[in-house]
């Protein structure tokens, strides 16, 4: 049920099975946690040059007088000011 640690030969109670399960769920709560900010930032990322690519085919669009392009990047973005 104890044993010896081999830097002080003081006997430790070893983990039970319980411990490291609790403890693997911990690591992989923290694994997640990391992994769904890392999503967050990717996310955000690719909804700003979203936008930064739709707002420049926008311009295109007006650079052209060309209402019907105008139009739906118009709507594009303004549908995406509303999510």
């Amino acid at each position: 049920m104890y044993k010896k640690n081999h830097e002080s030969n003081i006997e430790k109670p070893e983990k039970s099975k319980t411990f490291r399960h609790e403890d693997e769920k911990i690591e992989k709560t923290d694994k997640n946690k990391i992994l769904l900010l890392e999503a967050q930032k990717i996310a955000s990322q690719v909804y700003k040059d979203g936008i930064k690519e739709i707002y420049k085919l926008t311009v295109d669009a007006l650079k052209k007088n060309d209402s019907y392009e105008t139009d739906k990047y118009i709507s594009s973005l303004s549908h995406i000011s509303n999510i």
